[in-house]
């Protein structure tokens, strides 16, 4: 089996990146990288693909190491390039499951659990007064969700973080529910404890972020004076980007986004050293159904995974782009048992909301799962 094509599309809103890998005995890979300028183009760009085009995609991991090799010249890379080298490293391990027969989670051990339990962050473009937060959590835990997130960073500069909206939230969670609250590195370091201090009465699962990611050693110092624990990572890439922030104790929960980070590989690596640091995974996915089943089935082989976010609860999109899996159920996401994400596409939904399509929908003599 070889690789004789890769497209991508963009879709409108959300502007969610899709890859697809073709292969000459007509299994298709599918991924997801996530959005940002240019993304979809550099999936297709052919110095990437020149690193794929004829050669086995089960190779995964060597694939991805020729893929970012190819498109920096060290194989040192951040920011869109690893977006994009992570959805088609995700089609790839799409690719090396079918070929196997096996979903991917056998392929990086096997499950530890059936579900990953879902986090919703979905209070986006709900008014900023207490009782449209508390009705938006009321809704969400009628939705089956039991664990919530919320933004507090200001909503202008200087002004003061919204904590009456986390507690307005606060107090209308069951008792078997749990809250977060993310900051999105809008503090210093004595800002940072000055809001961990404020929230700390809320007996919060997480502050996330609560200062920019770029700074490990001042992350460090946060974490451990912070009677909250601290989670970060969206924003770091590949597992070195977390290595100083783990060996130093500069978090307690880590959360990469695996469309982001490198892929799926790069995701278990970071897992794995977390987990000798005693630090517990929340991956972050703010993407399509693809990204969350392809999360979902390293997740679900993770003996310190946490949760893993769902930004998209009740938008029906979300939920028509996968024809013939029921993802969510009961606030947590049902991992797909068959051969590799074990999920299949609607293709008329993903037409209907495009931007662009670079090569993404040719027909395959033969259809895996994607």
């Amino acid at each position: 089996m070889t690789i004789t094509r890769v497209g991508s599309v963009l879709m409108r809103s959300p502007p969610w990146v899709l890859v697809r890998i073709f292969t000459d005995d007509g299994l298709v890979g599918l991924g997801e990288a996530y959005h940002g300028a240019g993304v979809h183009r550099i999936a297709v760009d052919p110095r990437l693909t020149g690193a794929l085009l004829g050669r086995d995609p089960r190779n995964v991991e060597r694939l991805a190491r020729d893929m970012s090799a190819a498109m920096s010249g060290s194989g040192f890379y951040q920011g869109a390039v690893v977006s994009a080298i992570s959805g088609v490293e995700m089609a790839l391990w799409d690719l090396a499951g079918q070929a196997a027969d096996v979903p991917i989670w056998q392929l990086f051990g096997g499950r530890m659990r059936e579900r990953v339990l879902l986090y919703a962050t979905g209070h986006n473009g709900v008014p900023d007064t207490p009782a449209a937060y508390a009705r938006r959590a009321e809704e969400l835990q009628r939705l089956g969700m039991r664990a919530l997130k919320l933004s507090v960073h200001p909503r202008s500069p200087g002004a003061e973080p919204p904590l009456h909206l986390v507690r307005a939230v606060h107090d209308v969670l069951d008792r078997h529910a749990w809250l977060a609250v993310d900051a999105h590195g809008s503090c210093d370091p004595a800002g940072a404890l000055r809001l961990v201090e404020r929230l700390a009465p809320l007996d919060l699962r997480w502050l996330e972020d609560p200062i920019p990611p770029e700074n490990p050693a001042a992350m460090v110092g946060v974490t451990a004076a912070s009677p909250v624990p601290i989670c970060t990572g969206e924003n770091l890439y590949g597992v070195h980007g977390f290595r100083e922030l783990l060996t130093r104790h500069g978090t307690d929960i880590a959360s990469p986004d695996i469309a982001k980070t490198g892929g799926l590989a790069q995701g278990r690596r970071i897992a794995d050293l977390a987990a000798s640091y005693g630090v517990l995974l929340a991956p972050h996915d703010i993407g399509s159904p693809v990204q969350a089943a392809a999360a979902g089935h390293l997740a679900c082989s993770l003996p310190n995974l946490l949760a893993m976010e769902q930004h998209f609860p009740d938008l029906p999109l979300w939920h028509q782009l996968v024809s013939d899996h029921q993802l969510i159920a009961d606030g947590e996401l049902v991992v797909p048992h068959r051969p590799g994400l074990g999920i299949r596409l609607d293709d008329a939904v993903v037409r209907r909301h495009l931007r662009e399509e670079h090569g993404f929908f040719p027909q395959a003599r033969r259809h895996g799962t994607s």
